[in-house]
């Protein structure tokens, strides 16, 4: 199990990951990042993971389980309700819960929701960059090839791990 999803399943989330990165990055090497956005969201959809069917977790309560500044975490919930992967209810009861069954929620659906769609680099992509120059064309085949493995192994981790409470 990586240390991603091993830090992620135990509550810690992205930071506990960072530092170990850190560490890393000071011996040289380097490493991708996510945005903080999808970071948030990651870990408030994994709050939202938790919440028993039906029922809604209000912003504040997401905010005081999970690390995530609330003004940021409400952007975060609007945008993930219109992109249909949440659903919102107004209101003294109100609040957001997951639009479907955790199991049917990937990560690379809650990352692809907040920061659009995900690419390794821009050689991966065909962006107008990578086709000024022939050169590039080395490159391409075996960017596409990692995106193509990134994107697979997060649109196969799922919520559906993470324990609701009660019933």
């Amino acid at each position: 199990m990586s240390t991603f999803r091993r830090n992620f399943m135990r509550g810690r989330g992205l930071k506990r990951t960072k530092r170990v990165s850190a560490n890393a990055r000071h011996k040289g090497l380097t490493y991708m990042q996510l945005s903080k956005k999808s970071e948030y969201a990651l870990l408030a959809v994994r709050h939202l993971a938790t919440v028993p069917d039906g029922e809604f977790a209000s912003i504040n309560e997401i905010a005081s389980s999970e690390p995530v500044p609330r003004e940021f975490l409400a952007k975060i919930l609007k945008e993930l309700a219109s992109r249909k992967l949440l659903v919102s209810r107004q209101g003294v009861a109100g609040g957001y819960r997951l639009a479907t069954t955790p199991n049917k929620v990937s990560y690379l659906d809650v990352i692809e929701a907040v920061d659009g769609p995900l690419s390794v680099s821009s050689l991966s992509d065909g962006s107008s960059g990578s086709r000024r120059h022939a050169s590039y064309q080395g490159f391409k085949s075996f960017w596409k090839a990692q995106n193509d493995r990134l994107r697979t192994a997060l649109k196969r981790q799922h919520f559906g791990s993470f324990k609701r409470v009660g019933k």
